[in-house]
């Protein structure tokens, strides 16, 4: 017989307590279980909701008693004091429940957030949004008040009032408003307020191709999709803010139809929206990449229509650091999309953090990438924030709703004021401030320009003098091993308080503000400073314990065993100068160095003498470099390769006769992590993850050449077979496609097709007007593009093909959505052949590219620039590609999708050096 034995503790101790089973009972426990009853979803506002804890133990009736103890840890995993009650003071509580019962003992855990009330009243204009589908309810409405989620992204299309009709003569459909009415009033009485979607196709008018891929539309039949809306906008005038559609990938999630059909029925919808209300605020895009594949180009479709673009930047939602994530580079290059075109208004529209710690999402790590989330997007200059219902916040993720929930009660939709430290890739700092706080001398700081969109919109107290720096910092070696104990010194703090993750006060040292710096971001506020001088006290205030500078080394340019010079790069991480010199030793036990000093947070090089030396002839050579500074010693090992396009002529047959002599660099995937890439799943959500974590072994060698006409570059990979879809007829679900796999003009792109060979070289710093140039304050922060020319190599059932995907002077605009974008096209003139020995299991690309195709190449210089990525089906490397930047060293946190082809799958850049043979 089952029996449960439920502890209701209203009064508890910090210490063991007996319970005694019933007299005739004996219990085998099987199941210990923290109940915690009250506010919503686990989360209550401190002063007006009070937890009460149960503890239930599912068992089997034995005559023996019970104990049980309870100890509390918080977001730090810190114990926690406690005395009679639950703790009511701001902040997160995990409570563990450990019973002996019947003699057997167990272990249950719950937890729950305490956080202060959150002003009341609609903002319409909020800052804090999240994508929730369709507007919340009962709890989870009351939990989206409680942490001061303000903004519902949610489908608007309400009901039909009955079945349409079979087939549409384009009138409008009869909508049934009354749950949507009721479902809109409770949202507002709860302080929130819809940012509605126009999607998807109306309940059983979708399109015959729709049916057939499985997908949301496009409708049936656009003049009756449209007047129906009509009907919606007229029936809801208070609402002036529309999304449309949601996330229209072409023949990839939700619209199976071309480019083209999208457009017209965006123009048709928007059309119509302005004759309703020429005031409307109207949006588009759902991400940046397919505003900039797909509507941009057209300006008929969106000129005088669209008032801004929306963007859904899931690159680094389930990594450990934000760190190493192209995520807020994806954030960026939606602002400069929109900025380009010339609208006002951006929007972060989905999004959030998903990293999985011990099998489970309510973890630390998504609390504090959620908080550097919602200030990156602000930095950037988004007019709105977005994190996804269950990515990032929501039920039974009460650390990250306690984070959130406190840093919505400290900015209060202040708009950021101001940048700390725009020129430092790793240390995040942004100022926030009333409208009524930003005068002149902030409009004169760095990036003011780009900070200014929410400076006029209405906060909750005009008056208000506070002001809100959140601070943190991710300098160390790599995402890895990031810095635990920086500090930063506030001296003579006059009204400075600061306060962490979760709102306590952090108190001050001998006078002085000793703030922790590192992945965990803190509060800091003023009433008294203006916001210029607060902004410049923190930009300038002592950081120590960091990281001062991060390095690697380019390739040799020439043979190891020739005396030439090797180029060391280093970034400088602190907000003050660093002076020191720089050594490398080599496996021979020579060592080599130069002085060197480096500007606050610039990118700089120190050129080292490389001596003869008499190393035996390998692809790469271990190497210790030193920095020792004024602020630290840094010290990292790297291997080093030659790296060298070779003078030679080439004849392409596959194999690698003429390559006799030229040293390959190489690629392992045994020195490479592999992991998992979501952003390979923004285009269908609903696409098969992979659960093999033990990826098949896959290595290359990579040679480079050329002469007078040609550059010449060959791959022996070793993999355990090759696969290709290019040119297979395509299909989705139910519908056969005149769409080719694989072709530029065709659906799913090159590198999510098989087996491909992905290259770029870059003769220029940066790309000319696309992206964040050299004089930017951002150019290490935000997005950038560094690849004048970038290629991919692959089989197809069409025969081998080498594919320009980018040119100089091209848009950077990705093929393989039913159109083909200016400059993509196979090389003409170009030689490849592609080759298999199954006996070695070993794949031969090699090719030949005319120099006439690339012009900038630039035989009397030194180097250049080039960089490859090797895409496989086995699954190795990051994403199931081996990328050399990664086996060469190149900082983890210049991670971008400027570089290659998809758009919206980032790795790291075109940041190596070849030298060039004469």
């Amino acid at each position: 017989m089952t029996h449960h034995l439920l502890f209701t503790v209203s009064a508890l101790l910090a210490g063991a307590i007996a319970f005694a089973a019933p007299a005739a009972d004996t219990v085998t426990a099987e199941k210990l279980s923290v109940i915690i009853t009250g506010g919503a979803h686990g989360i209550f506002t401190a002063g007006v909701d009070h937890p009460v804890l149960s503890v239930k133990a599912k068992g089997v009736a034995v005559e023996k008693g019970a104990s049980l103890r309870i100890t509390i840890r918080d977001l730090y995993d810190r114990p926690v004091k406690w005395d009679q009650k639950l703790p009511e003071e701001i902040g997160y509580y995990t409570v563990i429940a450990e019973a002996t019962i019947g003699g057997i003992k167990l272990t249950g855990t719950g937890d729950y957030g305490m956080l202060p009330v959150q002003k009341l009243g609609l903002r319409k204009d909020s800052f804090f949004a999240s994508n929730t589908s369709e507007i919340k309810r009962g709890e989870d409405l009351l939990l989206l008040q409680k942490i001061g989620m303000r903004i519902q992204r949610t489908h608007f299309n309400a009901n039909l009032a009955a079945q349409p009709p079979a087939e549409s003569n384009g009138a409008a459909l009869s909508i049934n408003f009354t749950g949507q009415d009721a479902a809109l009033a409770e949202a507002k009485a709860h302080d929130t307020w819809p940012l509605p979607i126009v999607a998807y196709a109306f309940e059983n008018t979708r399109s015959k191709d729709a049916i057939a891929a499985a997908m949301h539309g496009p409708p049936r039949n656009y003049d009756e999709f449209v007047n129906t809306w009509e009907s919606i906008l007229r029936h809801y005038p208070e609402i002036t803010t529309y999304e449309f559609w949601n996330e229209p990938w072409i023949l990839g999630w939700t619209w199976a139809a071309n480019g083209a059909e999208y457009r017209k029925l965006q123009k048709q919808w928007c059309e119509m929206a302005r004759r309703v209300n020429p005031d409307y605020r109207i949006l588009a895009g759902n991400s940046s990449m397919f505003t900039e594949d797909h509507i941009e180009g057209w300006q008929d479709s969106w000129k005088g229509l669209l008032d801004g673009t929306t963007h859904h930047p899931y690159d680094g939602c389930g990594m450990a650091s934000l760190r190493e994530s192209g995520q807020g580079r994806s954030i960026d290059h939606g602002m400069m999309v929109t900025r380009r075109m010339g609208l006002p208004y951006y929007y972060i529209t989905e999004g959030g953090s998903e990293y999985v710690l011990n099998g489970s999402k309510n973890n630390a790590v998504n609390a504090r990438k959620l908080v550097q989330y919602f200030v990156r997007s602000a930095l950037v200059g988004a007019f709105q924030g977005n994190a996804q219902w269950q990515i990032g916040y929501g039920p039974d993720w009460n650390r990250c709703n306690v984070t959130f929930g406190v840093m919505a009660h400290f900015l209060e939709d202040r708009p950021v004021a101001a940048d700390v430290w725009p020129e430092n890739g790793l240390l995040w700092g942004a100022v926030f401030a009333a409208p009524g706080q930003i005068d002149d001398t902030v409009k004169a700081l760095p990036r003011a320009k780009e900070l200014a969109v929410r400076w006029t919109v209405p906060v909750p107290d005009a008056g208000d003098r506070t002001k809100v720096a959140v601070l943190w910092a991710q300098t160390g070696p790599d995402a890895s091993h990031m810095d635990t104990h920086g500090t930063i010194r506030i001296t003579n703090p006059g009204d400075i308080k600061a306060y962490d993750l979760v709102g306590h006060e952090i108190p001050r040292k001998g006078g002085a503000l000793v703030l922790p710096l590192g992945d965990w971001p803190v509060y800091v506020t003023t009433e008294a400073l203006g916001t210029a001088d607060f902004r410049n006290r923190l930009a300038n205030a002592p950081l120590e314990g960091l990281t001062p500078i991060n390095l690697y080394s380019f390739s040799l340019m020439q043979n190891a065993n020739t005396a030439q010079k090797v180029s060391v790069r280093l970034q400088n991480q602190l907000n003050r100068p660093v002076n020191g010199t720089l050594a490398m030793r080599r496996e021979d036990g020579k060592t080599f160095s130069a002085p060197f000093s480096l500007p606050a947070a610039k990118v700089g090089e120190v050129s080292l003498d490389w001596p003869v030396s008499n190393l035996p002839v390998r692809s790469s050579y271990p190497v210790t470099i030193t920095a020792r500074t004024d602020a630290g010693i840094v010290e990292r090992t790297q291997q080093i390769s030659v790296a060298q396009f070779v003078k030679r002529t080439i004849t392409v047959d596959g194999t690698l006769e003429d390559w006799k002599g030229v040293a390959p660099v190489t690629v392992d995937s045994a020195n490479l992590k592999s992991g998992l890439d979501l952003t390979q799943y923004l285009l269908n959500p609903n696409m098969k993850r992979p659960t093999d974590n033990d990826p098949k072994h896959v290595a290359a060698r990579i040679y480079t050449a050329y002469d007078e006409e040609n550059v010449y570059i060959a791959a022996s990979v070793d993999e355990d077979k090759l696969t290709q879809h290019a040119g297979e007829p395509a299909k989705r679900g139910a519908l056969d496609l005149t769409y080719k796999t694989g072709m530029p003009d065709g659906i799913d792109h090159i590198r999510n097709t098989g087996d491909s060979l992905f290259f770029a070289f870059g003769f220029r710093d940066r790309v000319p007007g696309m992206g964040r140039e050299m004089d930017d304050p951002w150019v290490w922060k935000g997005h950038f593009y560094d690849t004048d020319y970038q290629y991919t190599a692959h089989a197809s059932t069409e025969g081998d093909m080498l594919m320009r995907q980018w040119g100089p002077n091209t848009p950077r605009r990705t093929a393989y959505q039913t159109e083909t974008p200016d400059g993509t096209e196979q090389v003409p003139g170009a030689k490849v052949k592609i080759t298999r020995d199954e006996a070695q299991k070993r794949t031969m690309y090699e090719m030949a590219i005319p120099r006439k195709e690339l012009s900038l190449f630039d035989p009397s210089a030194p180097y250049m620039r080039f960089t490859f990525m090797l895409v496989n089906d086995e699954g190795a490397g990051e994403g199931g590609a081996l990328q050399w930047a990664e086996a060469a060293g190149v900082f983890d946190y210049w991670r971008n999708a400027g570089t290659f082809s998809p758009s919206w799958m980032s790795v790291l850049p075109c940041q190596t050096r070849f030298g060039i043979g004469k």
